[in-house]
C-alpha cells in the first residue's frame, strides 16, 4: 500500500482557490491567510511571502503546526494548495513537494522533528502520508478503501510518538501503535470528527464531532463518550444543560482537566475533563457569533484569546474583562496558535466556513 513521492511541483504567481468541500466552505474569502502578531495579540500583520512574485495570501488554512523544538520551522495545510513551510516564523514560506491539496491535519513528530503526518486526499482517496526527511520525499501509509471519505482528523500520542489516530468524515476512529506500519479500529461516532486534542497529562483524549459534540476517551482511545450533555449553567443554576452547537476546542496547555469549548453562542469552561462546564462571561455581542478557533496562553492560564466573525477576543484575567481586535478580512481566523516558546508571538490561520 505504501507510495513514496519525489518530485517538484510549480506554483503559479498567485495560488488561485475555488470549489466548495467538507466541512464547510463556501466561497472565496480575503484577506492575508497568515496574520502574526508580534506583541501578545493587539496587531497583526499578514506573513504571506514565498517571493517577490508569489504568495499564499488566497490559501484556507486548515492545519497548523509547529516544529519541535524550533518553532521558527511551522507547516500550514490548506484545502486546495496543499503543504507550506517556513523556517523563520512566516517571513517567507516555500511549497512541499506533496501531491494531495486538501490538507485537514498535520502532526509534526514530538521526537524525530525532521518526521511529518499529513493527510490528503489523492484520487478522490483519503489518505495518510508520512515523510521522514522534513516533506523531501512522502511515504503512503493509509488510504481509505474507495472515495467519498475524508480524512479530516489527524493526531499524535503525547505519550508514544508512534501511536497516531485519524479521524474521518464518516465519524471513524482509527488507530496505529507503530508509526503507519499497521492500523487497527478504535471507535466509531458516527459524525464527521472535525479534530482531536490531548490533556496536558497525555491520559484523555477529547474528539470535536459535528453536529454531536465533544467525545472523550480515558482509554486511549478504545472507546469515546459524548460530554455536551454533562453540564450545569453556572452562576444561575446547577441543573443540568446541554451545551450549544461546539464549534471549537483547547486544553489549556498549563492545567490538567481544563477545556474550553467555543460555541455558536458563547464560551464555556470545564475544569475536570468535561464532566461539567460553566458559562465564561464574554461580551454579549459576541454570542451572535460561532467562534471558530481558542487558544490558552502555554505560560499563563488567565490569558487566552478567541476568534469569532471578523474579530478577535483576548481575556487577561479567565474572562472578566476582554479586549476586541478587528480581523481585517472577510473570513475568519479558523485558527490560532500562540509560539510555544515565545506567548508574546501569535499566529491566526484564515479561512471560511458555510454557517
Amino acid at each position: 500500500m505504501k507510495r513514496i513521492f519525489i518530485g517538484g511541483m510549480l506554483v503559479g504567481a498567485v495560488l488561485l482557490l475555488s470549489g466548495c468541500s467538507f466541512p464547510g466552505i463556501s466561497k472565496k474569502g480575503t484577506g492575508a491567510s497568515i496574520q502574526k502578531s508580534t506583541d501578545g495579540g493587539k496587531t497583526y500583520q499578514p506573513k504571506v511571502t514565498i517571493d517577490a512574485k508569489t504568495t499564499i495570501a488566497p490559501a484556507e488554512v486548515l492545519s497548523f503546526v509547529f516544529e519541535t523544538g524550533n518553532s521558527k520551522n511551522i507547516t500550514i495545510g490548506t484545502r486546495e494548495n496543499g503543504i507550506f513551510t517556513t523556517s523563520n516564523g512566516g517571513d517567507t514560506w516555500r511549497k512541499m513537494d506533496f501531491p494531495p491539496v486538501k490538507t485537514y491535519g498535520l502532526v509534526s513528530d514530538r521526537v524525530r522533528p525532521e518526521r511529518l503526518y499529513a493527510t490528503g486526499e489523492w484520487q478522490g482517496r483519503g489518505k495518510v502520508y508520512r515523510t521522514n526527511d522534513r516533506g523531501g520525499k512522502w511515504e503512503e501509509v493509509y488510504a481509505e478503501p474507495n472515495t467519498g471519505t475524508v480524512i479530516t482528523a489527524l493526531a499524535q500520542s503525547p505519550k508514544d510518538p508512534l501511536t497516531l489516530f485519524v479521524g474521518t468524515s464518516a465519524g471513524v476512529i482509527l488507530r496505529t501503535t507503530d508509526g503507519g506500519m499497521t492500523w487497527g479500529n478504535a471507535d466509531m461516532v458516527s459524525a464527521p470528527i472535525l479534530s482531536f486534542l490531548f490533556d496536558t497529562a497525555g491520559e484523555t483524549m477529547y474528539a470535536l464531532v459535528s453536529g454531536k459534540g465533544i467525545a472523550r476517551s480515558q482509554n486511549g482511545g478504545e472507546r469515546f463518550q459524548l460530554l455536551s450533555k454533562i453540564s450545569k449553567n453556572s452562576g444561575k443554576s446547577s441543573a443540568p444543560q446541554s451545551l450549544p452547537k461546539v464549534t471549537a476546542l483547547a486544553v489549556d496547555p498549563s492545567r490538567n482537566g481544563v477545556l474550553y469549548a467555543g460555541t455558536e453562542a458563547g464560551l464555556f469552561r470545564s475544569v475536570d475533563s468535561g464532566d461539567s462546564w460553566e458559562a465564561v462571561s464574554v461580551l454579549e455581542n459576541a454570542k451572535k457569533f460561532p467562534i471558530r478557533a481558542i487558544a490558552v496562553n502555554p505560560k499563563n492560564s488567565n490569558e487566552l484569546v478567541y476568534s469569532a466573525a471578523l474579530a478577535f477576543y483576548k481575556t487577561v484575567d479567565g474572562g472578566t474583562r476582554w479586549s476586541i481586535y478587528e480581523l481585517e478580512a472577510n473570513r475568519a481566523a479558523g485558527t490560532l496558535r500562540y509560539d510555544p516558546s515565545d506567548p508574546t508571538i501569535l499566529y491566526a490561520g484564515l479561512r471560511t466556513f458555510n454557517e
